[in-house]
């Protein structure tokens, strides 16, 4: 692997019912990067995600994540290693508070456990406090710190968007794994989105994107994959992607211009 090399994925595949979800995929990711991964509907961008969280077992191939290989390990190991993801489906629990929701994203990293009674051992009570802090970091962060009190379920859409990437971020992960979180937003949501994952990656944390606004896509990524059919059809910068021929006619088609200059 190079000199900064987070992440290696070496020929994955997984076949669903003998047809090739992903296809010999490969791609090497440097720290403090943004790698976008776009591609129509099915071409396998949410299946090589959850290769890489281990929620899917590769069937040929290698993921290495700084050094070690992680494609025989479980979810829980991946995130304790400093891997997370958030979801194109919001999960977030509508009975918590704002705070709680995130506090859960943080219980990964503690000794104590979520579930240990936490009131009645004083190692449990004070990284309870610790977790709240944490938590209270990270929806300053996203920008939701006054809100934090409030009931999950009084967020607007696009708030909940943000909460669930402040749990993510709780578990001071080294790769974030970002599945749509533009999706349904509009253009003034999008730009929060937008400049919340370069601060994000300005705080050393490497982020991989999966995406179809591609005006984010084109403004924020340092690398594209682009995957069709499970197979890997262009890697490059993003004017790269978008002068790349096959790539217009398999997923583009005319909806982006090219920026000049």
């Amino acid at each position: 692997m190079g000199h900064n090399t987070l992440l290696a994925v070496e020929n994955i595949q997984k076949n669903f019912g003998g047809l090739n979800a992903i296809n010999k995929v490969s791609f090497t990711l440097e720290e403090g990067r943004i790698k976008s991964i776009i591609g129509p509907n099915g071409a396998g961008k949410t299946t090589l995600l959850n290769l890489i969280m281990g929620v899917y077992s590769t069937e040929a191939g290698k993921i290495v994540f700084q050094d070690h290989p992680i494609e025989r390990l479980k979810p829980h190991q991946i995130a304790s290693l400093g891997i997370v993801r958030t979801f194109q489906t919001i999960a977030l629990f509508e009975n918590m508070t704002v705070l709680e929701n995130v506090m859960v994203g943080r219980h990964v990293r503690t000794r104590s456990g979520f579930f240990s009674n936490s009131f009645l051992f004083p190692r449990a009570k004070l990284e309870e406090a610790e977790i709240a802090r944490t938590a209270w970091e990270k929806l300053e962060l996203v920008g939701l710190r006054e809100r934090g009190r409030e009931s999950a379920s009084a967020l607007t859409f696009a708030e909940q968007r943000l909460l669930e990437i402040a749990r993510a971020m709780a578990s001071d992960p080294k790769l974030v794994l970002l599945d749509e979180p533009a999706a349904g937003l509009n253009k003034t949501e999008v730009k929060i989105i937008s400049q919340l994952v370069r601060t994000i990656r300005g705080g050393g944390v490497t982020v991989i994107l999966v995406e179809h606004q591609m005006d984010l896509v084109m403004d924020i990524s340092d690398e594209i994959v682009v995957l069709n059919y499970g197979t890997k059809i262009a890697e490059g910068k993003p004017k790269e992607i978008q002068n790349n021929q096959e790539v217009i006619t398999a997923y583009l088609g005319e909806k982006i211009e090219v920026a000049e200059g």
